[in-house]
C-alpha cells in the first residue's frame, strides 16, 4: 500500500476518535433528555359512548395519568376498535392529565385537531351498533387499556364470542334497550371494575366535560325560583371516611393496593384538598384533584398506581387529612394477611375479609376459625358515621319561602344534645327537602343534608344537633339553608346572646308596617309558631303604680301595657302624664300586652329634679336591654343609688 494512503488512514481514524471525545465531554455534564420510548403509555380509559345519537354517535376518552408528570405523552399508536380496530392514532400528539379526547363519528373527512383545547378525532365510519357491541381501546404494544360493552335480549352466537376480546362475560354489559334514543352511557367513577356497576344511562350528554360521573339531577317537580344559579360540587369533607384497604395483593404489590374511601352524607362531594397518606414518614401524602368525586352514600377507589402510596406489610396505617392536614379519619393494622381487604364491618369494626368489594358495599367473610375468633374479640375504635348502606334520596321541591326562624346554639347547662335549629315553610304548599343541606358557612366543612323529607304549608320544623352530627358556636356564628341546586336560601349570622336564649327571628308590627327582626331571647318556642312584637307611639295618660299599668293614646286607640308586677316610684317619675312616648311590646297567651321596650321621645312640662333627670337618661337607653335588663337593674339596687 502506498504510503500516502497510510497516512490519510490514519488521520481519518484519528479525527474521528477526536471527534467522538468532543462529543463525550461535551454533553458528559449536561441534564439528560429522556427519550420518547422512556414515557409510559397514557393511562387512559372510556369516559362516554354516545351509540344511538340521531345525529352522530361519539366516544369520549379521559386521560387518567399521563405519567409525564402533567406535561403530557404522545398517544401515537391508540387503537379503537368494536369488532376490529377501526382507527390509529398516527401522529405524535401529546396528552395530558385530566384531558378529554372526543372521537366523532360520520364526518366528511377523517382529521385530528384540537379545538378550544379540546384533541378532536373525526372519522368518516357511520357509527355504532345500537343493539350488540363493544368498544376496545388499546396502546401502541396492543394491550388492552379500557372497553365497555352493551347488549340487547337476545345476542346472536357471534356477538357474544366477540366478547372473547375484552375478556368479559356477556352479562357484564349495560342493557342497550334501557338507553333511549340520544341518551349516552357514562363513568359513576374514573375507576375500573369491569362490570356493568361502572356505568350509568345519561340523558344529557355532554362531551368534553365530567358531567359523566356527575349525579344528574331529575326535573323538579315545581319551582317558584326563577333562574336559580348553578354552582360548584360542595365539598362535604366531614362525610368522608376510609372504609376499606387492600395492603398486601398476592405476588407483587405495586401497583396493585388500594384504598378506598365511602361518602357517609346524602350528596355528590368534591374531594379535592382532601390528603391521603400513611404513616408519618411514610409514602409522600397525595392530594386529591378536582376529578375526585364521590356519590352520596357511595364509594372512591384509589389504586396505589394512582396516589404512590405503598402500604407496608405489617404495621402501617391509612389516614385520610382535612387540607390543613388535621385528621379527619385513620385506621391501623399490624399484620396485612395476603390477598385480603381490611374492611368495616356492620359494627363498624375492620377486619380482614377474603372477599373484597372496591367501590361495592362491604362483604365480610372469615374462613380461618382463628381469624374469626380473632375478628370477633377485636376491639377497634369504632368511626363516627354508621357502616356504608345504599340509599337513593331524591332531589327536593324547589322555593324561596323556607326561612331560618330560630337557633339555639347555647342551651342552659350542657349544650351537645340541646342546640337545635328551626325552619318554617311560609308558603301554602309543601316543600320536599330531599338534598337540602344546612351548613356553618360556605368555606365549612360541617353540613347537614336532608333524606327524603318534607315540611308542610305553614309548618315549623326543628332539627337537633344530635341529627345534624354538629355543634353550633355560642358566638360568632352562621348558619345557612340551602336548596338542592346550592342556592343560598337563607343565612342567619349572629354575634352572642345569653345562656339559655335562643335566637329569634320575630315579627313587628308598626301601623300598617310588618317588619322581621332578629332577637335573643328568652322566650324560647322551637317547633311553634314565634312572638310577635308590635309597636306603638302615643301619648302616655297616666302609670298606675299599683297595678304595674301604663296607659297611652296612640292614634286615638287606648293601650294598657303591663310594665312590672309591682310599681315603682322612680317609674312613676319617668312615665309623666302629657309625655310622648315609642313602645314595643309583646302578647300573652290572654292578649295582654307586656312591655319589652321603651323611649321618651317628649318629656311633659312637668318638672324634674336633676336626679330624675338623671334616670331619665339612664331609663331611656333601656329600649337597647330591654324589660329584664331593667329588672336585673332593679333587682341589684341601682336605680337607688342613682337618685340618692
Amino acid at each position: 500500500m502506498p504510503i500516502v494512503n497510510m497516512e490519510w488512514r490514519y488521520i481519518i481514524i484519528f479525527s474521528l476518535i477526536a471527534y467522538g471525545n468532543f462529543i463525550h465531554l461535551t454533553y458528559a455534564n449536561s441534564s439528560a433528555t429522556p427519550e420518547v420510548e422512556t414515557i409510559e403509555f397514557p393511562q387512559i380509559i372510556i369516559n362516554e359512548v354516545s351509540f344511538k345519537d340521531s345525529k352522530q354517535d361519539w366516544i369520549e376518552l379521559y386521560t387518567i395519568n399521563d405519567h409525564n408528570k402533567g406535561f403530557g405523552s404522545s398517544v401515537k399508536g391508540l387503537q379503537i376498535q368494536d369488532d376490529s380496530v377501526f382507527f390509529t392514532v398516527k401522529e405524535d400528539i401529546k396528552v395530558k392529565t385530566g384531558e378529554y379526547l372526543i372521537l366523532y363519528f360520520k364526518e366528511s373527512e377523517e382529521k385530528i385537531f384540537r379545538e378550544n383545547d379540546l384533541l378532536t378525532i373525526n372519522i368518516t365510519k357511520s357509527g355504532l351498533t345500537g343493539t350488540t357491541e363493544q368498544v376496545v381501546i388499546k396502546n401502541h404494544k396492543n394491550e388492552i387499556l379500557d372497553a365497555v360493552c352493551w347488549k340487547n335480549d337476545s345476542p346472536t352466537q357471534s356477538e357474544t364470542e366477540d366478547f372473547e376480546e375484552i375478556k368479559t362475560e356477556i352479562r357484564n354489559c349495560i342493557n342497550s334497550e334501557e338507553v333511549n334514543t340520544n341518551n349516552s352511557i357514562g363513568r359513576t367513577n374514573f375507576i375500573d371494575t369491569n362490570t356493568k356497576n361502572d356505568w350509568r344511562i345519561l340523558s344529557a350528554t355532554s362531551p368534553g366535560t365530567n358531567s359523566s360521573i356527575v349525579e344528574e339531577e331529575p326535573e323538579p317537580e315545581e319551582t317558584n325560583v326563577e333562574n336559580p344559579e348553578n354552582h360548584e360540587i360542595p365539598k362535604c369533607f366531614s362525610d368522608i371516611f376510609i372504609n376499606e384497604i387492600f395492603p398486601n395483593p398476592i405476588g407483587k404489590d405495586t401497583g396493585i393496593e388500594w384504598i378506598e374511601l365511602f361518602n357517609s352524607g346524602d350528596t355528590l362531594c368534591q374531594l379535592k384538598g382532601l390528603i391521603i397518606d400513611d404513616r408519618e414518614g411514610g409514602s409522600k401524602p397525595y392530594t386529591l384533584k378536582e376529578h375526585h368525586l364521590i356519590n352520596n352514600n357511595g364509594f372512591l377507589l384509589l389504586p396505589s398506581w394512582e396516589t404512590k402510596i405503598n402500604l407496608n406489610n405489617s404495621e402501617d396505617s391509612v389516614r385520610l387529612l382535612f387540607p390543613d392536614e388535621t385528621v379527619q379519619d385513620e385506621i391501623s393494622y399490624e399484620n396485612a394477611l395476603e390477598n385480603k381487604s381490611y374492611s368495616k364491618n356492620t359494627e363498624e369494626e375492620f377486619v380482614w375479609t377474603q372477599v373484597y368489594t372496591p367501590l361495592f358495599p362491604n362483604l365480610i367473610s372469615i374462613e380461618d376459625p382463628e381469624e374469626k375468633k380473632i375478628a370477633s374479640e377485636k376491639e377497634s375504635s369504632k368511626s363516627k358515621k354508621e357502616a356504608p348502606q345504599i340509599r337513593q334520596i331524591q332531589n327536593g321541591t324547589l322555593s324561596n319561602k323556607i326561612y331560618i326562624t330560630e337557633i339555639l346554639p347555647n342551651p342552659k347547662g350542657t349544650d351537645k344534645g340541646n342546640e337545635w335549629i328551626e325552619i318554617f315553610n311560609d308558603s301554602e304548599k309543601s316543600v320536599k327537602l330531599g338534598n337540602w343541606y344546612i351548613d356553618t358557612g360556605k368555606e365549612s366543612a360541617k353540613k347537614y343534608t336532608f333524606n327524603n323529607r318534607s315540611i308542610e304549608a305553614s309548618e315549623y320544623l326543628t332539627v337537633s344537633d344530635k341529627e345534624l352530627g354538629f355543634s353550633l358556636k355560642n358566638s360568632e356564628g352562621i348558619v345557612r339553608l340551602v336548596d338542592f341546586k346550592d342556592t343560598v336560601i337563607d343565612e342567619v349570622e349572629y354575634k352572642s346572646g345569653l345562656d339559655d336564649e335562643s335566637f329569634m327571628k320575630i315579627t313587628v308590627f308598626e301601623e300598617d308596617n310588618e317588619n322581621r327582626e332578629w332577637k335573643w331571647t328568652k322566650n324560647i318556642t322551637p317547633g311553634e309558631k314565634n312572638p310577635s312584637l308590635y309597636k306603638y307611639k302615643g301619648q302616655i295618660l297616666k302609670f298606675d303604680e299599683i297595678m304595674s299599668k301604663l296607659s297611652i293614646n296612640s292614634n286615638g286607640k287606648i293601650f294598657d301595657i303591663n310594665v312590672i308586677e309591682d310599681g315603682d316610684i322612680l317609674l312613676a317619675q319617668l312615665f309623666t302624664e302629657g309625655s310622648i312616648i315609642s313602645v314595643t311590646v309583646s302578647k300573652d297567651e290572654k292578649e295582654n300586652l307586656i312591655l319589652e321596650e321603651y323611649e321618651i321621645i317628649k318629656s311633659s312640662e312637668k318638672k324634674q329634679d336633676e336626679s330624675q333627670g338623671l334616670i331619665y337618661i339612664i331609663l331611656s337607653s333601656l329600649p337597647s336591654i330591654g324589660l329584664f335588663g331593667y329588672l336585673g337593674i332593679k333587682k341589684l339596687g341601682l336605680l337607688k343609688i342613682i337618685s340618692s
